[in-house]
């Protein structure tokens, strides 16, 4: 259900601020940047990955891009992210200690039940792109096949494989985790190390194949982009996930890290991101057509 529309869009470079009611009934914020010149080609929606939000790194600059190549474009947070815009700052440390795999794609899910259901707003759109960055990536490969309107999707820096083990989880660090009902991860964004409860865990134990049975059964064009030099999802990932899709389109960008080089606060373009933002725009024009 969309709450309301908190700001009016003067320009491309200022999109409309939108909130919705995402997982558990709790709200999250979007950013919708209208298509440039008027007429849309359809919508694309952008989530972002693990201790991030919807106005990290290169997001905005992503959704400014395909605005400008003529796609509505919601750049969407997730409900139980914790971060705040508004306060710059992780200031619900609590929703982000509760967050699940599983209420990241109910908060997908909710956004494009409204997008298809209710059609106010947002308009009536018959073609729908999705983007999803790192562990956003794992929500948008769950949830595309669940909506006849999703046409295409992208994934960046993404995940194959859920295995905890790939980011440092040993088994002593399981025990404590399961102990204590919460372990501590150092952010960027937060002075002080931010918990995860124990519900990610059982979420992702309970299901680990999840993301390769979702790809295996997409019948849609997926273009899975990774930098040759991420360090934090390293580019097996992207070849497994291309290995696994019927439709897939492997775009390895030479040179790019996780966040194609494109530091936060924004600071401008980089060679990286360029190399990325290119195939994605063309591969949204050829699947998402007038």
């Amino acid at each position: 259900m969309l709450l309301y529309h908190l700001m009016a869009a003067t320009a491309l470079e200022s999109p409309q601020v939108l909130k919705f009611s995402g997982a558990s009934g709790r709200s999250l914020e979007a950013d919708f940047w209208t298509a440039g010149g008027g007429s849309s080609r359809g919508l694309v929606v952008v989530t972002h990955g693990f201790k991030a939000f919807r106005r990290y790194s290169f997001l905005p600059e992503l959704s400014r891009r395909l605005s400008l190549s003529g796609f509505d474009v919601l750049n969407m947070d997730f409900s139980h992210n914790g971060y705040s815009c508004e306060e710059q700052a992780f200031s619900d440390r609590e929703a982000f200690r509760s967050n699940t795999l599983l209420k990241e794609e109910g908060d997908l899910s909710a956004v494009l039940d409204h997008v298809t259901n209710r059609r106010d707003i947002l308009g009536n759109y018959e073609q729908i792109g999705l983007i999803g960055h790192s562990r956003g990536g794992v929500a948008v490969v769950q949830v595309a096949s669940k909506f006849a309107c999703v046409k295409a999707i992208c994934t960046l820096g993404a995940l194959s494989d859920l295995a905890l083990t790939q980011f440092g989880l040993t088994p002593e660090l399981r025990s404590i985790w399961i102990e204590r009902g919460e372990i501590l991860v150092e952010s960027k964004l937060s002075s002080t190390p931010l918990p995860i409860g124990i519900d990610l865990l059982r979420d992702v134990e309970s299901n680990p194949r999840r993301i390769e049975r979702s790809v295996q059964h997409l019948n849609i064009p997926y273009l899975i982009v990774h930098g040759d030099c991420d360090e934090r999802v390293t580019v097996e990932n992207a070849r497994q996930l291309a290995g696994w899709a019927r439709q897939g389109t492997l775009e390895i960008v030479q040179g790019g890290d996780h966040h194609f080089g494109v530091s936060y606060p924004f600071a401008g373009s980089t060679a990286a991101f360029e190399k990325a933002v290119a195939p994605i725009q063309k591969f949204f024009l050829q699947y998402l057509p007038e």
